[in-house]
């Protein structure tokens, strides 16, 4: 039965149903490699803002132990420790893993890694050292520097 002018249907016609499909599978066919992107950002962020907070851990841990304390960094696990007594040493975080956590590999010149801070929270490394960060799998890049003293740069080292 067709409506007659003052009635009005109930449903939608066919046309309209396609058009709106094809409308939604557009606008997902634009945004999900845009999401993916963001999710790559995202987590590269993420590792260089832990790894970030993990030196800083480090500092805080050998000024209110009044000890040295160590960053260490070996392929892709970061950790903190402080030296008690010489022999002894205190885990303040255990390892952690940047690449199962975030799917981004850290890399040094060196493959084992450690910032030292004596008890006034002063790195007392030779010279600044780069971190670089890969995201597995976008190959987005970013760095971090410690300088000297163990500040964090995050652009470029001076």
């Amino acid at each position: 039965m067709r409506p007659s002018r003052g009635q009005l249907r109930a449903g939608l016609t066919l046309i309209e149903l396609i058009f709106t499909i094809v409308l939604i599978g557009f606008v997902t066919a634009i945004a999900v490699p845009r999401l993916h992107t963001l999710k790559d950002q995202a987590q590269l962020s993420g590792a260089t803002t832990r790894f970030s907070r993990a030196v800083m851990t480090a500092r805080q841990a050998a000024i209110q132990r009044g000890r040295r304390s160590y960053f260490r960094h070996k392929n892709d696990s970061i950790w903190v420790i402080v030296d008690t007594t010489g022999n002894d040493s205190v885990i303040v975080s255990t390892p952690y893993s940047l690449t199962s956590s975030y799917g981004v590999e850290v890399t040094s010149p060196t493959g084992l890694s450690t910032i030292e801070f004596d008890p006034r929270g002063v790195a007392v490394q030779a010279a600044k050292k780069i971190f670089l960060f890969e995201h597995t799998s976008s190959g987005r890049t970013d760095s971090l520097c410690v300088s000297r003293l163990g500040n964090l740069i995050k652009k470029q080292c001076p």
